[in-house]
């Protein structure tokens, strides 16, 4: 019976094949939580020093916003955002997007960017 499977050979495979898919998932999962953390460590530590205006997850606003402070963007904004400081995304912005320094964490961005950079 050289070179012949049964089907418990090839059931066996399958589950083999899906636990590994499994674990990749789980990695992937591992490493958005991590990166998610680290933007919010780094979140953190810029707030002790300057004042941050922070839209949370679950919050929307439809139409543009302003701010003199840096701004942290965690939930949804529908409109071009102005920021005097530094401006992370990790939500969705649907909207023109100015500001002194501009970091993304997020699939996907509509608008055009315009920063200083340093």
């Amino acid at each position: 019976m050289h070179g012949e499977f049964s089907n418990d050979d090839i059931i066996e495979e399958n589950q083999e094949i899906n636990n590994v898919e499994e674990i990749q998932d789980l990695e992937s999962e591992e490493i958005e939580v991590a990166e998610e953390e680290k933007i919010s460590e780094e979140i953190e530590e810029k707030s002790k020093s300057e004042d941050v205006t922070v839209i949370t997850k679950g919050t929307t606003i439809t139409g543009g916003i302003k701010s003199d402070t840096s701004l942290v963007v965690k939930g949804t904004i529908e409109g071009d955002v102005e920021c005097d400081g530094t401006l992370t995304i990790t939500g969705s912005v649907s909207g023109n997007t100015i500001a002194t320094e501009i970091y993304l964490n997020t699939p996907r961005l509509e608008g055009d960017l315009d920063s200083e950079g340093i």
